[in-house]
């Protein structure tokens, strides 16, 4: 509780006067014998108690009177944000305005955003010349105007007018903590934070801000939180929650997945469309997809695109609903005209069948067909001088180590993001292997080599009682092995006779892709952008019957597409991250730049060699397409689209959120025509004027009841204690 006028408390004094009076006409009655009212000593002492306790409730009855008096005129008010708020000082307020995606709910034909820009546009022109005013926004591109307090209120109403809903989510409490760090000066006795907010819980799923800045700092000032409710009423809203872009080869011509997951965030059933554009151009429609509440549902465009370069793709989502944000997503494809492949061999035989890469280069030959790979042949003598970064995949076959040469140029080709393949064979020396791995950091092969392991047998499915291993195992989480993992018997009829192991290393992110028995045989990791693969086994029939079984061309062709394309891959981003791509390049870059979603081109300054590409500029949903130029073009692009958490129908009630714990403070209002007077009310408390004058008349009428019950108390004892004169007795 607080006081308005606290100037008034010093009228509680007049309490006092009362017993001042008391003692000032106080009198002591003198003695005066009289013999005939001896009798009347008796009645009196017993009438002194009661008149006793009467005086003193005569007397407190009149004090309280006079204490309540001066109270009510204090006009003392109740609610703990007006106890920090005094009405006629200089007041500075943080207006924090929730512009996360959600904001654009349109709701009665007016989105959230819009009445909550009206709410603060309302705040700031009730304030009074010298109140001081900060606008923070919860997303998008920095306001024109600097975070601290303006007493020119016209700068925050222009930066209002600027404002739009951004493509982010919301962190109020962090904001709140923002606010706070503003608003710890002493130039304003009033300090006050308002949030106009839709209340969606992930906008305020953290806990709450501690009420100490840390560090050893003293106790900040309490300050008031108003929330302002914009929410209004839940409106149905589907929205889509994923895309995923599946392409067996980044080539052209080579159709494309493009698979959707569409969700139903309303309480009543839906029924959506569809449709894939590429490039602006409308592909391909769904059937009526059919949604329950709260369920998800799936659909699959396939296209085929005949032009390289990269495709701008957006998935729309028609029967546009309350929340027109999350109804499109963007996604980029990037196409080549062909991938280039190199096959390193370690001789040619008079008889290409005897050749150890013969089966591999057969496999390839059918693959490319003239359009989808271009598919270049060496002998190690002749990989000295090639320039190995015009090539997408290299497969090593059964090279000695003694014969490769200097090996700086394989390992700057996998960091720069190339795909180096190795496979096992007569000439493959682990130690040797081991050595040229070291010398080269690490970055030549996903894991050391053990031993070879080899099983006598005459090639069918078991040898005496030893039986013939063959691959137990394929990792089906891999998305070239993917459609090679069903039926199990496709890969379980391969043998492998002999194999050289790989040992283990939880300190290299290698993964297994495939096992003979517990043994890995098809290990891949990660060096830099590019990727090593080691295969322990041969591509020819002397270790294997591998390149005779029908899994061995569509397991050539997926994981050379899959190396191949990996670097087309293009990242989708939530709106406001920053883009980075680590550039590990010797040649230098002469500058790179941003063709932006609606066209506009931005170049952007050299980066010194080793240090990353980043862009923060992020905060429009589209394809933003990437030129790297220097001595070599290169071409990458991401995609930036809504946050999809923002389509999450849950919200809080007032009540939670001011129970929340750890909140200070926090007063949730709703959102309508009185929400200033609403707010004035709060700022101004509960008024107790009322009740005191009440309790000032109750006090008046007890003192003049109890007055009148003393004095005609009196007069009746007198007429009943005095006992009258005896005739008898004259």
């Amino acid at each position: 509780m607080t006081f308005m006028e606290p100037l008034f408390l010093i009228a509680a004094a007049a309490g006092a006067i009362p017993v001042l009076l008391h003692m000032i006409h106080r009198q002591q009655a003198s003695v005066v014998p009289f013999s005939t009212l001896r009798f009347l000593a008796v009645s009196v002492q017993r009438t002194r108690r009661r008149k006793y306790i009467h005086d003193w409730l005569l007397l407190l009855l009149r004090i309280a009177a006079l204490v309540l008096i001066a109270l009510a005129l204090a006009r003392p008010i109740w609610t703990s944000s007006a106890s920090l708020f005094r009405m006629n000082a200089r007041t500075a307020i943080v207006i924090i305005l929730d512009n996360s995606a959600s904001m654009a709910t349109v709701v009665g034909g007016t989105p959230r955003f819009e009445r909550a820009v009206n709410v603060a546009e309302q705040l700031v022109s009730q304030l009074r010349p010298g109140d001081g005013v900060a606008l923070l926004v919860t997303g998008g591109p920095q306001l024109p105007i600097q975070q601290k307090l303006y007493t020119d209120h016209e700068i925050i109403l222009q930066a209002l007018g600027e404002c739009r809903v951004s493509l982010q989510g919301a962190d109020l409490a962090s904001k709140i903590q923002e606010a706070r760090r503003l608003l710890q000066t002493p130039e304003y006795a009033n300090r006050e934070i308002i949030v106009i907010t839709d209340l969606q819980k992930r906008s305020w799923n953290a806990e709450a801000p501690s009420r100490s800045d840390g560090g050893g700092a003293a106790e900040p000032i309490k300050i008031p939180v108003l929330v302002v409710d914009v929410r209004k009423s839940e409106v149905p809203n589907a929205a889509i929650r994923e895309v995923r872009v599946a392409q067996s080869a980044a080539v052209a011509k080579v159709p494309t997945e493009v698979t959707v997951q569409v969700v139903n965030h309303s309480a009543v059933r839906q029924a959506k469309h569809l449709e894939l554009h590429i490039d602006g151009v409308r592909h391909a429609a769904s059937p009526v997809i059919e949604l329950e509440p709260g369920q998800s549902a799936h659909h699959v465009f396939t296209v085929t695109i005949d032009r390289p370069g990269i495709h701008r793709g957006t998935i729309r989502l028609l029967d546009e609903d309350a929340l027109k944000l999350d109804d499109r997503h963007h996604f980029a494809i990037i196409l080549r005209d062909r991938l280039r492949v190199a096959v390193v061999e370690s001789r040619r035989h008079a008889v290409p069948f005897l050749d150890a890469a013969f089966y591999l280069k057969e496999a390839l030959h059918v693959v490319s067909d003239e359009w989808a790979l271009e598919l270049d042949s060496w002998t190690v003598n002749e990989l000295s001088g090639r320039s190995l970064a015009d090539y997408d995949v290299i497969f090593c076959v059964d090279l000695p180590v003694d014969r490769l040469g200097d090996v700086a140029s394989l390992e700057q080709y996998v960091r720069q993001g190339g795909h180096l393949f190795w496979v096992a064979g007569e000439d493959v020396a682990s130690d040797a292997y081991n050595e040229m791995n070291r010398r080269a950091g690490g970055s030549l092969l996903p894991l050391e080599l053990g031993e070879r392991r080899e099983i006598q047998g005459d090639g069918g499915e078991s040898s005496g009682s030893q039986e013939v291993p063959h691959i137990g195992w394929l990792d089906e989480e891999y998305e070239a092995l993917r459609p090679l993992a069903n039926p199990a018997s496709l890969y379980q009829s391969v043998l492998v006779r002999t194999f050289i192991s790989v040992r283990p290393d939880p300190e290299k992110s290698a993964r297994v892709l495939a096992r003979v028995g517990e043994e890995p045989l098809l290990v891949e990791r990660r060096v830099g952008e590019g990727r090593v693969v080691w295969l322990g086994t041969t591509m020819h029939t002397d270790w294997t019957n591998l390149p005779l079984k029908p899994i061995f061309l569509p397991l050539v062709a997926r994981m050379t597409f899959h190396l191949a394309g990996s670097d087309a891959r293009c990242e989708d981003l939530v709106a406001g991250t920053m883009w980075t791509f680590s550039l590990d390049r010797k040649d230098k870059l002469d500058r790179w730049e941003i063709r932006r979603p609606d066209g506009e081109v931005i170049v952007q300054p050299p980066v010194p060699p080793g240090e990353p590409l980043q862009y923060a500029d992020t905060f429009d949903a589209g394809v933003y397409e990437v030129r790297l130029l220097g001595p070599k073009r290169s071409d990458r692009a991401f995609s930036i689209n809504v946050d999809r958490t923002e389509s999450d129908a849950s919200y809080w009630d007032a009540e939670e959120l001011e129970a929340k714990p750890g909140k200070e403070s926090v007063t949730v209002i709703a959102d309508g025509p009185d929400v200033l007077q609403a707010i004035h009310r709060v700022r101004q408390g509960g008024s107790l004027w009322e009740l005191l004058l009440a309790a000032v008349l109750v006090a008046l009428v007890a003192e003049a009841l109890v007055a009148n019950q003393k004095v005609s108390g009196t007069s009746a004892d007198v007429r009943t204690k005095v006992p009258g004169r005896s005739r008898a007795a004259g």
